[in-house]
């Protein structure tokens, strides 16, 4: 992934716009270093969200932006069920103190995407 990331943002790693780090958050160095954090198709997989977005803040700049995106797979797939996923996340960033909570719906070929958008409260 870390390959295919930088084949795809060349430009901005060139310019020192942009670091790749391999791991999961508990390996990231810590200090709340992070202008931006970004999943996708992960957060259906965690168990416990909670414990995660806390971690999420602990890394994090004050103000700095959570994104995770979220489209529905497999033949029973439907677009409500990713608009009810993507709904309760947004409520799980409210109740985790994230400010400016948004919600959007892309279409992506067969099936929307779903992003929720946090800020790390300041």
């Amino acid at each position: 992934m870390i390959e295919q990331a930088g084949n795809r943002l060349k430009k901005p790693l060139l310019t020192d716009r942009l670091t790749l780090w391999p791991g999961s958050l508990e390996t990231l160095p810590q200090g709340g270093g992070f202008d931006a954090v970004f999943s996708c198709n992960v957060l259906q997989f965690v168990d416990d969200r909670t414990a995660f977005l806390e971690l999420v803040k602990e890394h994090l700049k004050p103000d700095g932006l959570f994104a995770t995106t979220f489209q529905p797979r497999g033949f029973c797939a439907t677009a409500q069920a990713g608009r009810d996923w993507i709904g309760a996340f947004a409520e799980d960033l409210c109740q985790a103190n994230f400010v400016d909570v948004d919600i959007r719906e892309e279409v992506f070929g067969d099936m929307p995407a779903f992003c929720a958008l946090g800020t790390a409260p300041a």
